[in-house]
């Protein structure tokens, strides 16, 4: 009796087994039909069912976490990265992943630690998982290390030479958060050097019919907040001393926040912190804006009207309509100018240079910080993917306009241009 008892309750048990296995089969593939189409949501979803019927290998658990962390669930991707390598062991793959979850909770020094703990490893361990531990190690670089630039702009304002009043020129700024600009000036009569505000100025008197150079060092220091630092943003309204950053503004004509197309949009990107709402302002770009430089404006609507209508447009629609969102939401924000520069260790020459504008917003607990409107990604991870230098902003106060002809200065009224427009960039 107790032989036939036996027998009975091992058939029962590895029946369950076997069935649990095929439902682990099962469910596993569902995880890689998701991976094939890009539906990150049933991968997480397959994964998850599979590992009620076993226990998951490293593939299964490293695939979780990859498929939440590309639906920026960082907290629970870099959960399951840690549960994956005390379950299953160290391997170059699991650091990798570790690394790569790490880096996008904004993690550094636990990404750092990872990438270092791979290269204690022997070539076996590494299985393949080379190029992905080298794209993480290249990301912790992008996201933390410093940037230096040798620059030399070649400017022409056809100031016309000591006959004529100097003319200003908006350079570089030469000390903010994210940079440093030090700099000489060749083949001028005279330069002065003015700060207006939080811009910096060249007032100029050129060689009549010749360029001068503004040769100098740019370093970009590193910006990446990571979504652990932006969870930990108070909850709190927008300081009194910066609602003048919640009114209209000027950027060439006037972007409006109580519009009423924009106010239609708030309540849907509208949330409990500035840095959710930011991001909620990016996701919603993400879905709806294009980029087209070719935008050309209809008169009757006005460049905000234009580009809300034909939902495109160039980084200067994009960053007009940016701020406009950010502000009928809450959130302090204004338009940031300069110039794109590339990202490698290459020697350029860009004529002419690629002005550019982006967006800088207040974030409670944080401050003024920068962000790319076209990237999703950018209030996490700012500086990872991009190298610009500033060139100052266009409406701190809302009237002052970055693209004015003139600046009064000192009771004396002045033409003024941008580097923005000079007539190359060599670095």
């Amino acid at each position: 009796m107790r032989t036939i008892t036996w027998l009975l309750v091992t058939t029962a048990l590895f029946i369950r087994t076997a069935e649990a296995q095929d439902r682990y089969k099962y469910y596993m593939d569902l995880c890689e039909q998701g991976k094939r189409t890009g539906d990150f949501a049933k991968m997480e979803e397959a994964i998850q069912l599979a590992l009620r019927y076993g226990r998951g290998d490293e593939y299964a658990w490293r695939s979780l976490a990859w498929a939440q962390a590309r639906q920026e669930k960082w907290k629970d991707s870099l959960e399951n990265a840690l549960r994956n390598i005390q379950r299953n062991g160290t391997t170059g793959w699991s650091l990798a992943q570790l690394a790569d979850s790490a880096l996008g909770y904004g993690d550094f020094a636990l990404a750092g630690s990872a990438l270092a703990q791979a290269n204690r490893l022997l070539p076996r361990a590494l299985a393949g998982s080379e190029e992905a531990l080298k794209s993480c190690a290249d990301r912790l670089l992008a996201a933390t290390g410093i940037r230096t630039y040798q620059l030399q702009f070649k400017v022409d304002l056809k100031q016309g030479g000591p006959a004529q009043p100097p003319v200003w020129l908006l350079i570089p700024q030469k000390e903010t958060p994210f940079q440093r600009f030090t700099f000489t000036v060749r083949n001028a009569v005279s330069c002065k050097e003015r700060h207006v505000g939080i811009r910096d100025y060249l007032q100029v008197v050129q060689n009549p019919g010749e360029p001068f150079f503004v040769e100098g060092k740019l370093v970009l220091r590193p910006f990446c907040l990571g979504a652990k630092r932006l969870e930990q943003v108070p909850r709190r309204e927008c300081p009194d001393e910066l609602k003048l950053y919640l009114a209209e503004f000027q950027n060439y004509s006037w972007w409006d926040p109580e519009l009423p197309e924009v106010q239609s949009i708030v309540p849907s990107v509208k949330a409990r912190t500035s840095a959710a709402t930011v991001q909620n302002i990016l996701d919603w770009f993400k879905k709806n804006i294009r980029y087209d430089a070719g935008i050309k404006d209809d008169p009757a609507l006005g460049q905000l009207g234009t580009i809300l209508k034909l939902r495109y447009g160039g980084c200067h629609h994009n960053s007009g309509l940016f701020v406009t969102l950010c502000r009928a939401a809450g959130v302090p924000a204004c338009v940031a100018h300069g110039n794109t520069l590339p990202i490698d260790d290459k020697p350029f020459k860009i004529s002419p240079p690629i002005g550019h504008g982006w967006a800088e917003v207040y974030i409670n607990g944080i401050g003024w910080i920068p962000v790319e409107p076209m990237d999703a990604d950018s209030l996490r991870l700012f500086t990872a993917n991009r190298a610009y230098v500033s060139v100052g902003a266009s409406n701190r106060p809302p009237e002052d306009h970055h693209f004015s002809g003139s600046i009064k200065h000192e009771g004396e009224e002045s033409r003024v241009f941008s580097i923005q427009g000079c007539l190359e960039i060599k670095g």
